[in-house]
């Protein structure tokens, strides 16, 4: 094939973008008691830096039991403390981020009991703190009493200086007194300021009424609730009832969203601070939530209970738990759709790995396999879930938080640290340096959901999730996804700000079974569609009927003129899903039903950017990868070891081999390929295969809580195998050599197959370090230039979980280690006393069989 001298060749990659701390992995990093120092601040910032680690998210949370040097929130001493964070950290060309309070969710002393979240109850079972709003009788003639009272929910995990009521969500004025003394001590001279300001997942349990309501719900529905509230509790119509109360739930979401959370955005602003925002699990259009802040930020949680000890790279481990990657896109989207258009991703952050496994049972790989579930929902900014400080004389396992991945320098996998941000670092450098390509926007008829006469506020989790699964945008969402066409979700408020598909990239608008919509919102879909450009496809037909209380019958025969109207406008179609996406002018990739790949796919410059992953497929996917888009040049970014190859092209397709767990970027052009596009031994043949089945050494590096001895033998050679002391116990790092004689022609590069390891191996030749591995197939591959002509001396280094030694504690007891205040420790359970002493031991080390491969 002829040389390419186009502009758009020229921009394919022959390096990864240069890596800014908004790329590398950031980790909350929980301050309990703000016991914190100078010195001790200095070296967790060093270790962090050591391992690529971008910055740090501070969240004041309960103490250590009996600590004298607890340092409450916004005091002096704890100001002085966090100004030492910012400044060390900005030393090291880190960042620091902040959640604006301790614990979650807002709240503290600065409020009156009165501005605490309030709930609405039906025949209050207490009297003594309830309001009533209203009392008469139902149909069947009983009574029947509508009240509000208080929720009484506190701050939770709050630290020294910070317990009080959790804050009403629903009220400015509460956002405006919890915000008080955070302006006295951030607008003092000198005092140091976080990057941004953060608000913690949306858990005001039961939040559903403000004495502002009703002045918010006449201002935004246009009629007074105080004559309704017979409805709100349940009596009248069933019809009125379900309207009402839709009504009533999209004020919540209106004063959320426009009325309350825009005050702490904009005392943010006035001082220079960006947000960072968990809208999930609130009562509202996440997406409209979400949007209000910098950088909207999703998270999963959670594993498969049963093996939380043992985690596998197997499709059922890996997608159990809160893992759901159509319940991240919402962050992914607002953020999309907010800056569509622009020629680089804005940052979407993540909370990532909160109870990946059971405590000190995780491994590089559960949390490799973890994230790469967040970036494939579109996160491009994660953060570990998390790290505790620990003073310099914690005993192992330092301060420990309940619910973490222990991703610390106690934990023995943070000696591959390095290896899995380097890895996160890479994706997430295409990421933020491209614009997602996706086709389509999924509107999301929330009013359907909302229109229910049961209950009042409905809360949306990433925990429960019916009101998505259960709902048509759920099920036409998952489609589409396994299918492979690539999507956003978009709210309707979002649809009244979209500029035209031309400046947006997207190409249709899909309504998934919409029963209920507002005139003006149906009438905006058409002008999308006769102006917009876009297609815009009602799966399942239009709607019939219009959400809320007011003017129905009104708002209904406007909706009837629109929709009749609207079936002589081109653009506009409706049908099943398969009949409208057969003829909807979107790309699909096929290889996701195909293959059971998932993958995103960005843009810039011409060049294609797919990010692959198999976390579906056990047996691995080998064969044609045939991307949508032209493909006359590609190559293949090797995220985990930074290598990037360029690929044969075949009639627009390449090969790709990629097993289980593991993942690849893919760039690919229209264009040919570039002058120098020299050749990749992808299917190669090995010229020699050695068995390095002799005898090897077994030295230990680093763990504990004592060094085993030196051992020697043939493989396999694990350690763990009994409960013998100090093996039986040790956690750690383990080094395995041995040598290999080679002759003059050692070929062109070579692999090292390593059998199996457990939890991780790096491997060295002849000192200087090759490769690491995290999961299987265990392979290293590396220029065969650094095997030398005689004898070489072969290093594997292994490095287990915490788990053996966190075992060996609890069952021993040489000390106390549970020591904190609050909820202490729990299992993933939540159930107390936390206690690993009767967890099954693990084996871990090198098993083997190990062979070199040398190739042309």
């Amino acid at each position: 094939m002829a040389a390419a001298t186009s502009a758009t060749a020229a921009n394919m990659p022959s390096a990864w973008p240069e890596a800014t701390r908004e790329m590398k992995p950031w980790v909350y990093n929980w301050w309990m008691g703000s016991a914190v120092d100078e010195a001790g601040l200095r070296r967790q910032v060093y270790e962090m830096g050591k391992v690529g680690m971008g910055g740090m998210h501070v969240i004041p949370i309960y103490s250590v039991k009996n600590n004298p040097a607890d340092k409450p929130l916004l005091s002096k001493e704890w100001m002085d403390a966090f100004g030492d964070a910012v400044r060390i950290a900005g030393e090291e060309g880190m960042g620091v981020d902040l959640t604006t309070g301790s614990g979650w969710c807002f709240g503290g002393p600065q409020l009156a009991p009165d501005e605490g979240s309030w709930m609405l109850e039906i025949n209050t079972k207490k009297p003594a703190t309830s309001k009533v709003l209203w009392s008469g009788k139902d149909a069947e003639g009983k009574d029947v009493t509508l009240s509000t009272r208080p929720t009484g929910q506190q701050v939770k995990r709050s630290g020294p200086g910070a317990h009080g009521p959790m804050m009403n969500p629903l009220s400015a004025k509460a956002m405006a007194d919890f915000l008080k003394p955070f302006s006295a001590a951030f607008d003092a001279p000198g005092a140091a300021k976080p990057e941004h300001m953060y608000h913690d997942s949306y858990e005001y349990y039961g939040a559903g009424f403000a004495w502002e309501l009703f002045d918010a719900f006449l201002r935004y529905r246009g009629y007074d609730l105080r004559d309704h509230l017979a409805e709100m509790a349940g009596v009248g119509d069933p019809d009125d009832v379900a309207r009402v109360k839709c009504d009533y739930r999209e004020t919540l979401s209106d004063m959320m969203v426009l009325d309350v959370f825009p005050i702490w955005k904009k005392w943010c602003e006035e001082r220079g601070i960006k947000t960072r925002n968990e809208a999930h699990g609130a009562p509202a259009n996440w997406l409209d939530f979400y949007a209000l802040a910098d950088i909207p930020e999703t998270e999963m949680f959670g594993c498969d209970k049963p093996n939380a000890q043992y985690p596998s790279v197997t499709p059922e481990f890996m997608s159990s738990g809160d893992r759901d990657i159509l319940i991240s896109k919402f962050a992914s989207s607002a953020a999309h759709v907010k800056h569509a258009g622009a020629p680089c991703d804005p940052l979407v952050s993540s909370e990532s790995c909160t109870w990946v496994c059971e405590h000190f049972c995780e491994t590089p790989a559960a949390v490799k396999t973890f994230v790469d579930r967040l970036l494939l929902s579109g996160v491009n900014h994660m953060f570990y879930h998390g790290m505790c400080y620990s003073p310099a004389d914690a005993k192992w396992p330092g301060w420990t938080f309940y619910a973490t991945c222990e991703m610390n320098r106690f934990n023995p996998i943070w000696r591959d640290a390095d290896i899995l941000n380097r890895y996160f670092t890479r994706v997430q450098s295409i990421a933020q340096t491209t614009a997602i390509d996706n086709d389509i926007l999924v509107y999301w008829p929330l009013h359907d959901f909302w229109t229910d006469p049961k209950g009042f506020e409905l809360q949306l989790t990433v925990h429960a999730r019916d009101w998505f699964g259960g709902q048509p945008i759920g099920s036409v969402s998952r489609r589409l996804y396994d299918d492979g066409y690539s999507f956003d979700f978009i709210s309707e408020r979002q649809l009244f700000s979209l500029a035209d598909s031309k400046s947006t990239r997207y190409r249709a608008i899909v309504v998934p079974g919409a029963k209920r919509m507002k005139p003006d919102t149906f009438a905006r879909l058409v002008e999308l569609a006769q102006e917009g450009g876009y297609e815009v496809l009602f799966v399942d037909g239009m709607p019939s009927d219009v959400p809320g209380f007011g003017k129905v019958g009104e708002r209904r025969d406007a909706l009837a003129k629109l929709v009749e109207a609207a079936k002589s406008v081109g653009n506009v179609r409706s049908g099943s899903l398969d009949e409208l996406m057969k003829s909807a002018s979107v790309r699909r990739e096929p290889f996701c039903r195909e293959s059971g790949l998932m993958y995103t796919r960005h843009a810039r410059d011409g060049v294609t950017y797919y990010f692959i992953v198999n976390q579906y497929r056990a047996e691995g996917v080998k064969g044609v990868f045939r991307p949508s888009v032209p493909c006359a040049s590609a190559k293949l970014m090797d995220p985990m070891s930074g290598a990037i190859l360029s690929l044969r092209v075949e009639e627009g397709a390449v090969e790709l081999d990629l097993p289980i767990g593991h993942s690849v970027i893919l760039a690919v052009s229209g264009e040919g390929p570039e002058s120098d596009a020299g050749s990749c031994p992808y299917k190669a043949a090995p010229v020699a295969e050695l068995a390095l089945d002799g005898e090897w050494s077994r030295h230990p590096v680093a763990g504990g809580p004592e060094l085993p001895s030196v051992a020697k033998g043939r493989l396999p050679m694990p350690w763990g195998r009994t409960d013998e002391f100090p093996e039986g116990a040790f956690s750690g790092t383990m080094r395995y050599e041995t040598t290999v004689t080679l002759g003059a022609e050692r070929g062109g590069f070579a692999a090292l197959d390593l059998g199996r390891v457990a939890e991780s191996a790096r491997v060295f030749v002849n000192g200087e370090e090759v490769g690491a591995a995290l999961m299987a197939p265990w392979v290293v591959r590396f220029p065969a230039a650094l095997l030398e002509e005689g004898e070489n001396r072969i290093s594997v280094e292994t490095t287990s979980t915490g788990a053996n030694r966190l075992r060996w504690l609890d069952a021993t007891k040489p000390y106390e280690w549970q020591i904190f205040t609050d909820i202490n420790m729990v299992n993933i359970d939540y159930k107390k006393p936390f206690d690993a002493s009767g967890w099954k031991r693990r084996e871990a080390g090198l098993w083997g069989p190990v062979t070199l491969r040398l190739y042309r």
